[in-house]
């Protein structure tokens, strides 16, 4: 296999390792984004009190 190189090989994993770590980004923005637009919808509907009561009962 003449075409399977040390350089692809190496550049070859560098590219997935970034491709990587840009999905997991990607993944953390968008689940911070979907619990604030969650946290939001419960303060609308059950008011801040519910959240000031979790916070005292969780620490």
């Amino acid at each position: 296999m003449e075409w399977l190189t040390d350089e692809l090989l190496c550049y070859g994993g560098a590219v997935l390792a970034g491709v990587t770590m840009a999905a997991a980004v990607l993944y953390l923005l968008i689940s911070k984004i979907q619990f604030l637009r969650l946290e939001s919808r419960l303060d609308h509907e059950y008011g801040t009190s519910l959240r000031k009561r979790r916070k005292k009962n969780h620490g």
